[in-house]
């Protein structure tokens, strides 16, 4: 059976002109885009000034790239793959896309039912592919299978679905960090209070260098535990240092906390790490992580379930918001003028990168964009939209790669688009386009590009990304460490989604805000930022209460933290700083004081 479908648009559209008094902070020279002979010194590239019909999609522009073939049972990542024209194009998609390839193989996760999973295994192993994990539902595998061979697997009946598995996105933008001071977690150690007894969790893709900080930096001894695939446990000491610049926060905060340090790559590595640590006594975890198109958005599914079942078994479970409050867009899909494209603002069909004056940024080559978009039909999987990733020559947008998921309804079939590009070429201008492909009706979209300075058009709300939204988390915002502790502008708001990823009644979010702009010896003076640097002081203050007061199970240990927090911004709860900035307040006058343990009921 051919599973493969042609979705060839020839698009002849009505190329719509912006009126002049319309177009805000667009300059024209001739026709032609004009560019500033330097970026500003806020700027990360130089800017350029677009012409007005650049906010559009010309009648000439060609989608083929994108939408031209698609796969009901596979990613349409995977299936670039499947269809490269030689290993090195392969490797290049690959590189686009995140996806990870070891010789002629990619790993990828496959989604099947526990009555056909025997089955699926052979089939994997039928191809010369191996199997390295399965969820602990036994509903999807993940597994290293021949590019070659990709297409045939999805087409044995006990795979419902392969998809390129999702891997974390890192919150990241003798050295103490400055934030002990402004937190007073120093007139805590003088106390006595220094998270003795007391076992954190460090959770994240590498520890590059942890062991030359052993003793000094960090403690004289750590647990390390490797789950991602095809690495050893000596390999957690790799990949970056962003977890040990994490780590060294704790440390600070928390002298005598006993520390795990953990790798992961993949969601299934995150449920492979969890249930390592459900048997390890940890008291509390700490995540400057984040995951994009796994879950609604809303607080429910994979890793909601995962924080809970580690708060059930008593660990606090502390996270990063994540920074993308200038890399987000949502909002209704809209198309007034029913070409097929969504208006992000008025009339405008692209949203590039760019300082939001309406300028956009001039990018160089060899820089990696990322681009995911997830919208509210997790149920049926019947709204179908297309992702396109477009780049200026000079007088039109060019699609240069993309994303078109099958949304008919299949099993394993999910209401997201993922694609990613590394500039080519000369310096030119990038930007997205959604495309509708066949939906009855305008779906939420929730749109984020990581790890880029912003986008010309963006909205802060709901900027979480997964993970952050999980109710039983304490979700940390970021403020610079330096007085008046302003809410650093990457910090990612709430609320979370409402119910099914819609955009209204989600839940407040983020939790409490801690401190960036810090020192650490991975990261230098004041050079660790992002919600990354911000969390770990949070999981270090909630190892000190816990020090204080042993009997505390999570509830209390986040009610404490919260009732000491000093509000920021709008009275009460916000949506930007929670509950306040982080603070401690005077310590108690004794060590644990065992009248004052509260034992308080788990949430299921």
């Amino acid at each position: 059976m051919n599973l493969f479908k042609n979705r060839t648009k020839k698009l002849h559209l009505s190329l719509v002109l912006l009126p002049a008094l319309l177009i805000v902070g667009i300059l024209v020279y001739s026709g032609q885009t004009a560019v500033s002979s330097a970026a500003e010194p806020d700027q990360p590239f130089p800017v350029v000034k677009l012409p007005p019909e650049a906010l559009v999609m010309s009648n000439t522009f060609d989608s083929s790239i994108v939408n031209s073939v698609s796969h009901p049972k596979m990613d349409a990542s995977l299936v670039q793959l499947t269809t490269a024209v030689s290993p090195a194009n392969a490797r290049e998609l690959a590189d686009n896309n995140g996806v990870r390839l070891k010789g002629d193989r990619a790993q990828v996760q496959i989604v099947t039912t526990p009555y056909e999973l025997p089955e699926t295994i052979a089939a994997v192993e039928s191809t010369g592919g191996s199997v390295t994990k399965q969820s602990n539902d036994q509903t999807l595998l993940q597994a290293w299978v021949p590019l070659s061979e990709l297409t045939s697997l999805a087409e044995n009946t006990a795979v419902a679905y392969i998809r390129q598995p999702a891997q974390l996105i890192l919150d990241d933008i003798d050295v103490t960090t400055e934030g002990l001071a402004v937190m007073n977690a120093n007139a805590w150690h003088n106390a006595g209070f220094v998270g003795g007894g007391v076992k954190i969790a460090i959770i994240d893709s590498g520890f590059q260098g942890y062991p030359n900080l052993l003793g000094s930096e960090l403690p004289a001894n750590v647990t390390v535990k490797n789950f991602v695939d095809g690495e050893s446990d000596s390999q957690v000491n790799g990949t970056t240092p962003h977890g040990t610049a994490c780590a060294e926060i704790i440390h600070d905060t928390a002298p005598a906390a006993q520390l795990f340090l953990v790798k992961i790559n993949t969601d299934l590595d995150l449920e492979q790490a969890i249930n390592y640590l459900q048997g390890q006594g940890i008291n509390v975890i700490s995540t400057s992580i984040g995951w994009y198109n796994i879950t609604p958005g809303d607080g429910t599914g994979f890793f909601a379930n995962l924080v809970t079942q580690m708060r059930n078994n008593g660990t606090l479970w502390v996270t990063a918001a994540g920074n993308d409050r200038q890399t987000h867009w949502g909002g209704a899909f809209n198309d007034p003028d029913g070409n097929g494209y969504h208006n992000f603002n008025g009339l405008q069909e692209v949203n590039y990168f760019g300082p939001g004056n309406g300028d956009a940024y001039n990018i160089n080559p060899g820089f990696p964009l990322l681009v995911f978009v997830r919208w509210d039909d997790w149920i049926q999987i019947n709204q179908d939209y297309a992702l396109i990733l477009v780049r200026w020559n000079g007088s039109s947008w060019q699609a240069v790669g993309g994303s078109d998921n099958d949304q008919s309804g299949g099993v394993g079939q999910k209401p997201t688009e993922a694609a990613g590009v590394f500039t080519s070429g000369s310096a030119a201008p990038y930007g997205f386009v959604i495309q509708r492909i066949g939906s009855n009706r305008n779906v939420n979209l929730e749109i984020f590009t990581p790890n880029f300075p912003r986008l010309d058009e963006l909205v802060t709300a709901r900027s979480l990304s997964n993970l952050a939204d999980s109710p039983n988390a304490v979700t940390v915002g970021a403020l610079n460490v330096a007085w008046p502790y302003a809410q650093e502008s990457y910090s990612a708001e709430g609320r979370t989604n409402g119910p099914g990823g819609t955009a209204n009644g989600g839940a407040l979010k983020p939790d409490i805000t801690g401190y960036a702009r810090v020192s650490t010896s991975s990261y230098g003076t004041g050079g660790f930022a992002g919600t990354s640097a911000a969390t770990p002081h949070v999981a270090g203050a909630a190892a000190l209460i816990k020090d204080a007061y042993p009997g505390y199970m999570p509830t209390a240990i986040e009610t404490t933290l919260f009732d000491k927090a000093i509000d920021m911004g709008t009275a009460g709860v916000d949506t930007k700083f929670g509950y306040g900035r982080l603070f401690l307040g005077d310590p108690p006058t004794s060590p644990n004081p065992g009248d004052n343990a509260v034992f308080l009921p788990l949430i299921n």
